[in-house]
């Protein structure tokens, strides 16, 4: 379902804003805290950040047009997903009109320019006079269409900084921070703790920096609103620098200002290695020119931790175009089964060396389960078998660099596939640490979207609860999906004799489209081979 990216609010009293450039067009990849398009705003330029990741559907405000706080000015969701954006255009265009319609309220639908047939916002319209301007439910994950308040952080009158987390909301993937835009004051929260509120609805309001009385002071006269509004940027043109470096809110993987991510772009510097100083330890502009400036100190000093940095940015897929034969294969494959046409390939394990493995691993006092030396196995053989680590983006094929694998996780309500990260690089004891990890805070709903968005295969074992053998489903975008079933005793013949071995049956899942069936057999008995052989896990 493709989602609206809102106008975001970028300062305490900015009520429209004028989009300057669009930093991505229609159809480009966007990451969360991506910064895609510069916004001017009362105070100054500022960049808009993405909340999710997707593709940019559509642009519905163009570059020198004007929008108001909370207004869509673009659609974003799945590659060839319909961006409903007649819808989106004519609440914008509604309120042109209705100043016509009503000389008397002339005045009245500058209060409520975006929301005049919506009840649920015009009650914030109603109230903008007094309180401020509205925090909005943002969209916190590709599905998510509303967000319940699971605790407020901040309580009504508390001082609030931008940047700052102010509540925690439930979604549909786990719970998350929501954070402030502005510097402020909480003048009011309008969703309580327990309740829901769709994406975009406002939960509560932030008055000015200088607390609840400067607002409305300021607000009150909303129809000669432009004449205090003049002499209101002079006064707070003191506090510009200190907002350009918190920002907006990232929703990625590291809190970053939009200047500080593109000067770091700009000089190679790999912000996981900086250490923020802003709010809730946002990395700033100054983070950013301190760690460029101690950078050549740091080459001089040492030329093995210059070159230890390299391997701490991530490669990028390698986008390939889809061949002419295998666009055919795809659309039939699509004809016969819509959606993502699955294939099944299932293989039977010995596992009584890898058994052995754990046993040794528990007598040395390191927890490692059959699980974890089935992601590793599984991320080894996607390392010798890279046209398995694959994805269908739209005309593309994406080609992995790094080996991520999902490990599906059961929680009370559903299911997650948290990502280990270069699992193929990583050993047995670190996997079944990280594994536990993500597995305790994905059933806490504390998992952020960076941790469970990625990867090209998954694994998933419900060996424990006694299943033989099943089918898993593809989780897309991903391509491919292991299904673990339990370690038995089976009768096996070796050598002309019946002889009893622990076997684990393993059925794949591929996606047809972009992988053939003798690629997941190779695949299959390059994992069966390393399982059965778990010495070679180590080389």
């Amino acid at each position: 379902m493709a989602t609206p990216i809102q106008m975001p609010s970028l300062s305490p009293t900015m009520k429209e804003g004028k989009i300057v450039k669009w930093l991505k067009k229609e159809g480009d990849k966007v990451s969360s805290g991506e910064a895609i398009a510069e916004c001017e705003t009362d105070k100054s330029n500022l960049e808009i950040e993405a909340y999710d990741d997707g593709i940019l559907l559509k642009i519905l405000v163009a570059e020198g047009e004007m929008a108001t706080v909370g207004a869509p000015i673009a659609m974003l969701g799945e590659k060839g997903e319909k961006a409903e954006a007649p819808k989106a255009e004519k609440k914008a265009e509604t309120p042109k009109a209705e100043p016509k319609k009503d000389d008397k309220k002339a005045e009245a639908p500058k209060a409520e320019p975006k929301k005049d047939e919506k009840k649920p916002e015009s009650a914030p319209a109603a109230s903008a006079g007094g309180e401020g301007i509205a925090i909005a439910m943002p969209s916190m994950s590709p599905t998510m269409t509303e967000g319940k308040i699971v605790k407020w952080l901040k309580k009504e009158g508390d001082k609030i900084s931008s940047g700052e987390a102010i509540a925690e909301v439930e979604t549909d993937k786990s719970n998350l921070e929501v954070e402030a835009y502005d510097d402020g004051v909480l003048a009011r929260i309008v969703v309580k703790e327990g309740e829901t509120a769709k994406v975009g609805a406002p939960i509560a309001y932030l008055a000015g920096k200088g607390g609840a009385k400067p607002a409305p002071a300021a607000e009150s006269k909303a129809p000669a609103e432009s004449k205090p509004a003049a002499p209101k940027p002079a006064a707070a043109a003191t506090e510009a620098p200190k907002a350009k470096e918190p920002v907006s809110t990232p929703g990625g993987r590291l809190r970053v200002s939009p200047l500080a991510r593109r000067i770091a772009q700009e000089k190679g510097l790999d912000l996981s290695r900086i250490q923020g100083s802003g709010p809730l330890g946002r990395i700033v502009k100054r983070d950013v020119e301190s760690a460029r400036a101690e950078a050549p100190k740091a080459a001089a000093a040492s030329k093995p931790t210059a070159a230890a940095a390299a391997p701490g940015t991530r490669p990028e897929p390698k986008s390939v175009p889809v061949s002419t034969m295998r666009k055919v294969i795809s659309q039939r494959m699509a004809e016969v089964k819509p959606g993502v046409p699955h294939f099944y390939l299932s293989v039977d394990v010995e596992m009584d060396a890898a058994l052995k493995i754990r046993e040794e691993a528990k007598a040395l006092e390191s927890k490692v389960s059959v699980n974890d030396i089935i992601v590793k196995a599984s991320a080894m053989a996607l390392r010798r078998y890279p046209k398995m680590n694959v994805a269908l983006n739209g005309d593309a094929i994406l080609h992995f660099e790094s080996v991520d694998v999902g490990i599906a996780v059961a929680i009370e309500d559903g299911l997650i596939t948290p990502i280990i990260r270069d699992a193929d690089k990583k050993g047995l004891s670190a996997i079944s640490a990280e594994a536990r990890d993500l597995a305790e805070r994905a059933r806490k709903r504390a998992l952020k979207p960076a941790e469970y968005t990625g990867g090209s295969l998954t694994v998933s074992n419900l060996g424990m609860y006694g299943i033989d053998s099943f089918i898993a489903v593809i989780n897309p975008p991903q391509a491919a999906i292991l299904a673990v079933g339990s370690v038995a005793d089976k009768v096996v013949v070796r050598d002309g004799q019946m002889v009893i071995r622990k076997v684990m049956t393993v059925t794949l899942s591929g996606d047809h489209r972009v992988i053939d069936g003798a690629i997941g057999a190779e695949y299959l008995r390059e994992l069966r081979a390393l399982l059965e052989h778990p010495m070679r896990l180590l080389f």
